[in-house]
């Protein structure tokens, strides 16, 4: 199926973008064709890229918090993914880095000012970003 067509202005051919999925595979197929105002056309090459996602519930809490943030992480199957968690403030500085999680990981902020914070968690490509309030 057809996911876009763009139409740029002073050329002379448009470009649609096209998807198709494999029933009940992870990985889905990207090509580009070009179509020429002369009705000629060309398609490259198909990417594959793997959508796999994991099935992961994350509750972060308390938060608000004071002295500690504790992530737990239920994935479908935890152990196949590379794992870890940044804290950063509202500039994106990085202030803490943890890798190779376990279901259960609590993070120290004691340490930090009052504040607004960041924390991204990241199981392989996929990743989920929180507000975080330390008081």
């Amino acid at each position: 199926s057809v996911l876009s067509t763009i139409m740029p202005n002073n050329t002379s051919h448009k470009t649609d973008y096209q998807l198709k999925a494999t029933p009940k595979t992870d990985s889905k197929f990207f090509r580009l064709k070009t179509t020429f105002l002369d009705g000629k056309f060309e398609y490259f090459k198909t990417i594959e890229k793997n959508c796999h996602q994991p099935k992961t519930n994350i509750d972060i809490y308390p938060n608000p918090a004071k002295n500690t943030l504790n992530i737990a992480i239920s994935p479908h199957d935890f152990g196949n993914y590379d794992t870890n968690i940044v804290l950063m403030d509202l500039l994106g500085k990085v202030i803490i880095t943890k890798n190779n999680l376990t279901e259960n990981t609590v993070l120290d902020i004691n340490s930090l000012p009052q504040g607004i914070y960041f924390i991204k968690i990241t199981l392989d490509d996929v990743f989920v970003v929180q507000k975080v309030v330390k008081e």
